[in-house]
Protein backbone atom coordinates (compact mmCIF):
# COMPACT_ATOMS: atom_id res chain seq x y z
CA UNK A 1 0.00 0.00 0.00
CA UNK A 2 2.87 2.48 1.12
CA UNK A 3 4.67 1.44 -2.06
CA UNK A 4 1.45 2.15 -4.42
CA UNK A 5 1.08 5.40 -2.29
CA UNK A 6 4.62 6.61 -3.37
CA UNK A 7 4.41 6.07 -6.69
CA UNK A 8 0.95 8.22 -6.67
CA UNK A 9 2.67 10.66 -5.34
CA UNK A 10 5.91 10.37 -7.20
CA UNK A 11 3.84 10.77 -10.40
CA UNK A 12 1.80 13.53 -9.00
CA UNK A 13 5.36 15.37 -8.30
CA UNK A 14 6.18 14.76 -12.14
CA UNK A 15 2.83 16.43 -13.46
CA UNK A 16 3.64 19.58 -11.15
CA UNK A 17 7.08 19.78 -11.97
CA UNK A 18 5.69 20.08 -15.84
CA UNK A 19 3.27 22.81 -14.98
CA UNK A 20 5.67 24.72 -12.69
CA UNK A 21 7.90 24.54 -15.78
CA UNK A 22 5.37 25.79 -18.01
CA UNK A 23 4.42 28.68 -15.16
CA UNK A 24 7.86 29.72 -15.44
CA UNK A 25 8.24 29.78 -19.07
CA UNK A 26 5.30 32.10 -18.97
CA UNK A 27 5.85 34.20 -16.29
CA UNK A 28 9.48 34.78 -18.17
CA UNK A 29 7.49 35.91 -21.41
CA UNK A 30 8.16 32.68 -23.35
CA UNK A 31 6.88 29.87 -24.97
CA UNK A 32 5.48 27.24 -22.63
CA UNK A 33 7.04 24.32 -24.55
CA UNK A 34 10.50 26.39 -24.69
CA UNK A 35 13.15 23.73 -22.67
CA UNK A 36 14.66 25.30 -19.65
CA UNK A 37 17.19 23.61 -17.51
CA UNK A 38 16.75 23.90 -13.89
CA UNK A 39 19.79 24.38 -11.78
CA UNK A 40 19.02 22.64 -8.45
CA UNK A 41 19.41 24.96 -5.65
CA UNK A 42 19.38 24.59 -1.85
CA UNK A 43 17.85 27.84 -0.68
CA UNK A 44 17.80 31.30 -1.46
CA UNK A 45 17.84 34.00 1.74
CA UNK A 46 18.15 37.57 0.20
CA UNK A 47 16.18 40.53 1.51
CA UNK A 48 13.00 41.41 -0.91
CA UNK A 49 13.15 44.30 -2.61
CA UNK A 50 12.18 47.73 -1.82
CA UNK A 51 8.25 48.44 -3.07
CA UNK A 52 8.47 51.74 -3.78
CA UNK A 53 11.38 50.54 -6.07
CA UNK A 54 9.63 47.87 -7.59
CA UNK A 55 6.47 50.31 -8.29
CA UNK A 56 9.03 52.90 -9.87
CA UNK A 57 10.87 50.79 -12.18
CA UNK A 58 7.45 49.36 -13.98
CA UNK A 59 5.89 52.65 -14.12
CA UNK A 60 9.33 53.57 -16.50
CA UNK A 61 10.00 50.50 -18.09
CA UNK A 62 7.01 48.89 -19.13
CA UNK A 63 6.70 49.61 -22.72
CA UNK A 64 2.91 49.39 -22.81
CA UNK A 65 3.06 52.23 -20.28
CA UNK A 66 5.21 54.28 -22.61
CA UNK A 67 3.10 53.28 -25.54
CA UNK A 68 -0.06 54.97 -23.52
CA UNK A 69 2.12 58.10 -22.54
CA UNK A 70 3.21 58.78 -25.83
CA UNK A 71 -0.43 58.44 -27.26
CA UNK A 72 -1.92 60.95 -24.72
CA UNK A 73 0.57 62.78 -25.45
CA UNK A 74 -0.60 62.53 -29.21
CA UNK A 75 -4.11 63.55 -28.24
CA UNK A 76 -3.23 66.75 -26.66
CA UNK A 77 -1.00 68.04 -29.19
CA UNK A 78 -4.28 67.19 -31.42
CA UNK A 79 -6.78 69.35 -29.21
CA UNK A 80 -3.87 72.30 -28.91
CA UNK A 81 -4.05 71.81 -32.87
CA UNK A 82 -7.88 72.29 -32.68
CA UNK A 83 -7.76 74.94 -30.18
CA UNK A 84 -5.08 77.06 -32.81
CA UNK A 85 -7.47 76.74 -35.91
CA UNK A 86 -10.19 78.60 -34.18
CA UNK A 87 -7.69 81.90 -33.19
CA UNK A 88 -7.90 85.08 -35.24
CA UNK A 89 -5.35 84.66 -38.13
CA UNK A 90 -2.94 87.59 -38.26
CA UNK A 91 -0.97 88.24 -41.78
CA UNK A 92 1.93 90.59 -42.49
CA UNK A 93 2.54 91.42 -46.00
CA UNK A 94 5.18 93.44 -47.93
CA UNK A 95 6.04 94.75 -51.48
CA UNK A 96 8.79 96.91 -52.81
CA UNK A 97 7.68 98.68 -55.47
CA UNK A 98 9.95 100.36 -58.81
CA UNK A 99 8.42 102.77 -61.08
CA UNK A 100 10.86 101.83 -63.71
CA UNK A 101 8.90 103.71 -66.45
CA UNK A 102 9.58 106.64 -65.58
CA UNK A 103 13.47 105.43 -65.56
CA UNK A 104 12.94 103.77 -69.34
CA UNK A 105 10.54 106.01 -70.31
CA UNK A 106 10.49 109.43 -68.79
CA UNK A 107 13.81 110.47 -69.15
CA UNK A 108 14.74 110.62 -65.79
CA UNK A 109 17.88 109.67 -64.84
CA UNK A 110 19.24 106.72 -62.60
CA UNK A 111 21.02 108.13 -59.42
CA UNK A 112 20.12 107.79 -55.39
CA UNK A 113 17.96 110.96 -55.20
CA UNK A 114 15.33 109.82 -58.69
CA UNK A 115 15.23 106.31 -57.24
CA UNK A 116 14.46 106.80 -54.28
CA UNK A 117 12.01 109.30 -55.33
CA UNK A 118 10.49 106.85 -57.58
CA UNK A 119 10.64 103.44 -55.38
CA UNK A 120 8.84 102.66 -51.94
CA UNK A 121 7.67 99.90 -49.62
CA UNK A 122 4.05 99.05 -49.12
CA UNK A 123 3.20 97.08 -46.00
CA UNK A 124 0.29 95.41 -45.00
CA UNK A 125 -1.44 94.02 -41.81
CA UNK A 126 -4.26 91.74 -42.38
CA UNK A 127 -6.43 90.03 -39.21
CA UNK A 128 -9.19 87.47 -39.97
CA UNK A 129 -11.97 85.61 -37.36
CA UNK A 130 -13.56 82.32 -38.28
CA UNK A 131 -17.12 83.46 -37.60
CA UNK A 132 -19.18 81.58 -39.83
CA UNK A 133 -17.56 77.58 -40.53
CA UNK A 134 -21.11 75.86 -39.75
CA UNK A 135 -19.27 74.55 -36.50
CA UNK A 136 -16.36 72.47 -38.19
CA UNK A 137 -13.68 73.67 -35.80
CA UNK A 138 -16.06 73.43 -32.62
CA UNK A 139 -16.72 70.50 -33.20
CA UNK A 140 -12.86 69.56 -34.53
CA UNK A 141 -12.12 70.91 -30.74
CA UNK A 142 -14.79 68.91 -28.70
CA UNK A 143 -13.98 65.13 -30.60
CA UNK A 144 -10.14 66.37 -29.81
CA UNK A 145 -11.38 66.83 -26.21
CA UNK A 146 -13.13 63.48 -25.75
CA UNK A 147 -9.78 61.50 -27.35
CA UNK A 148 -8.05 63.20 -24.84
CA UNK A 149 -9.96 62.44 -22.19
CA UNK A 150 -10.45 58.64 -23.49
CA UNK A 151 -6.70 58.63 -23.44
CA UNK A 152 -6.25 59.94 -20.14
CA UNK A 153 -8.52 56.74 -18.55
CA UNK A 154 -6.49 54.13 -20.48
CA UNK A 155 -3.41 55.23 -19.43
CA UNK A 156 -4.43 55.62 -15.82
CA UNK A 157 -6.10 52.22 -15.48
CA UNK A 158 -3.14 50.86 -17.08
CA UNK A 159 -0.77 52.34 -14.55
CA UNK A 160 -3.47 50.43 -11.95
CA UNK A 161 -3.40 47.43 -13.55
CA UNK A 162 0.60 47.73 -13.24
CA UNK A 163 0.64 48.86 -10.02
CA UNK A 164 -1.38 45.72 -8.90
CA UNK A 165 0.50 43.41 -11.38
CA UNK A 166 3.65 44.16 -9.24
CA UNK A 167 2.19 44.25 -5.61
CA UNK A 168 1.13 40.86 -6.32
CA UNK A 169 4.23 40.03 -7.77
CA UNK A 170 6.08 41.17 -4.60
CA UNK A 171 3.57 39.77 -1.61
CA UNK A 172 4.04 36.45 -2.88
CA UNK A 173 8.02 37.22 -3.62
CA UNK A 174 7.61 38.26 0.38
CA UNK A 175 5.42 34.90 1.15
CA UNK A 176 7.92 32.79 -0.93
CA UNK A 177 11.09 33.91 1.03
CA UNK A 178 9.06 33.25 4.62
CA UNK A 179 8.18 29.65 3.49
CA UNK A 180 11.96 29.01 2.82
CA UNK A 181 12.50 29.87 6.17
CA UNK A 182 9.79 28.19 7.90
CA UNK A 183 10.20 24.90 5.40
CA UNK A 184 14.14 25.17 6.33
CA UNK A 185 13.14 24.74 10.09
CA UNK A 186 10.79 21.82 9.15
CA UNK A 187 13.43 19.86 7.36
CA UNK A 188 15.80 20.66 10.37
CA UNK A 189 12.98 19.21 12.78
CA UNK A 190 12.09 16.48 10.42
CA UNK A 191 16.12 15.21 10.64
CA UNK A 192 15.72 15.15 14.00
CA UNK A 193 13.36 13.26 14.58
CA UNK A 194 14.60 10.94 12.28
CA UNK A 195 17.95 10.46 13.88
CA UNK A 196 16.05 9.66 17.04
CA UNK A 197 14.16 7.20 15.82
CA UNK A 198 16.66 5.88 14.52
CA UNK A 199 18.76 5.34 17.08
CA UNK A 200 15.86 4.27 19.37
CA UNK A 201 15.13 1.52 16.51
CA UNK A 202 19.05 0.69 16.93
CA UNK A 203 18.65 0.81 21.12
CA UNK A 204 16.06 -1.97 20.32
CA UNK A 205 13.30 0.40 22.50
CA UNK A 206 11.43 1.33 18.66
CA UNK A 207 10.00 -0.83 15.99
CA UNK A 208 10.98 -0.48 12.92
CA UNK A 209 8.34 1.73 11.43
CA UNK A 210 8.59 4.72 13.49
CA UNK A 211 11.53 4.75 11.36
CA UNK A 212 9.86 4.33 8.24
CA UNK A 213 7.21 6.81 9.33
CA UNK A 214 9.90 9.47 10.28
CA UNK A 215 11.94 8.93 7.25
CA UNK A 216 8.75 9.39 5.30
CA UNK A 217 8.24 12.64 6.93
CA UNK A 218 11.64 13.69 6.14
CA UNK A 219 11.66 13.14 2.09
CA UNK A 220 8.05 14.77 2.93
CA UNK A 221 9.44 18.18 4.15
CA UNK A 222 12.68 18.05 2.12
CA UNK A 223 10.27 17.90 -1.27
CA UNK A 224 8.02 20.70 0.44
CA UNK A 225 11.06 22.90 1.10
CA UNK A 226 12.28 21.86 -2.43
CA UNK A 227 8.69 23.28 -3.84
CA UNK A 228 9.18 26.62 -1.57
CA UNK A 229 12.66 27.07 -3.11
CA UNK A 230 11.18 26.75 -6.63
CA UNK A 231 8.25 28.75 -6.28
CA UNK A 232 10.82 31.43 -5.48
CA UNK A 233 12.60 31.59 -8.05
CA UNK A 234 8.89 31.61 -9.95
CA UNK A 235 7.94 34.67 -7.96
CA UNK A 236 10.89 36.71 -8.51
CA UNK A 237 10.86 35.83 -12.16
CA UNK A 238 7.08 37.42 -12.48
CA UNK A 239 8.26 40.26 -10.58
CA UNK A 240 11.04 41.08 -12.30
CA UNK A 241 8.79 40.75 -15.89
CA UNK A 242 6.38 42.69 -13.88
CA UNK A 243 8.70 45.58 -13.42
CA UNK A 244 9.45 45.35 -17.17
CA UNK A 245 12.99 43.77 -16.27
CA UNK A 246 13.08 40.83 -18.73
CA UNK A 247 13.92 41.03 -22.10
CA UNK A 248 11.77 38.06 -22.86
CA UNK A 249 8.35 39.19 -25.30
Amino acid sequence: MDVISAQVDSLQAAGNLKVAKAKLNDAMGISLDYPIKIRSVKSAKEAPPDLDTCLSQALTRRQELAQQKLNLSIMRGNLRLAKIERLPTFTVTGRYNVYADKFAFGGVPVNRENWNKNTDWRVGIGLSFPIFDGGVKWRAIEAAKINVNEAELNYEELEKEIKLEVKSAHLNLVTALKKIELTEKQVKSAEESYDAALGRYKAGVAPITEVIDAEVALANSRVNHISTVYDYFLAKATLEKAMGQLPFR
